[in-house]
């Protein structure tokens, strides 16, 4: 990758299967493409890649997970899913989080989305790792009221417009 990791925010959807993690990006990001500008609350530009798909469900493993996101052009911020259960033989996100902070990247968010099945009071061991590595951290659970709800939400936790 040709970036100079060390400029490069990561923000990170987690959680498990149907959280709504895809769904979220695709809603802050209101683009097709890999590659957008997004503006922030401040009116700042930022060019942003961006992958869809769980890092885990892609079957990336962690050591190939900066190189396999095929990022060809300077960004400011990744924003990335990561399942925060396990997937085939794949580690959570935590595993994937600590490579891309001792690769020299900036864990700038983590935004950790429930399904309607999980009780956030009890799902709480990202919430600790996150607090014991200084990254800003939220939770946010399912909405009776439809996923754009939520992802608004995460949307404003991250920042944009």
């Amino acid at each position: 990758m040709s970036n100079n990791q060390n400029q490069v925010d990561v923000y990170i959807l987690a959680g498990e299967a149907d959280a709504g993690k895809s769904k979220a990006i695709k809603y802050i990001t209101d683009e097709k493409r890999k590659y957008v500008t997004l503006k922030t609350i401040a009116n700042v530009s930022l060019e942003t890649a961006r992958k869809v798909q769980s890092i885990q469900e892609a079957e990336i493993a962690v050591d190939d997970s900066i190189t396999e996101l095929k990022i060809r052009r300077k960004v400011d911020v990744i924003i990335i899913a990561l399942r925060t259960d396990p997937y085939k033989d794949f580690p959570i996100a935590k595993k994937y989080i600590d490579f891309y902070a001792k690769s020299g990247y900036n864990i700038k968010f983590v935004a950790e989305l429930f399904n309607e099945k999980q009780n956030p009071s009890v799902q709480n061991s990202l919430k600790t790792y996150c607090e014991s590595k200084g990254y800003t951290y939220k939770e946010f659970p399912f909405e009776q009221q439809g996923p754009d709800v939520k992802s608004k939400k995460v949307k404003q936790f991250f920042g944009f417009k």
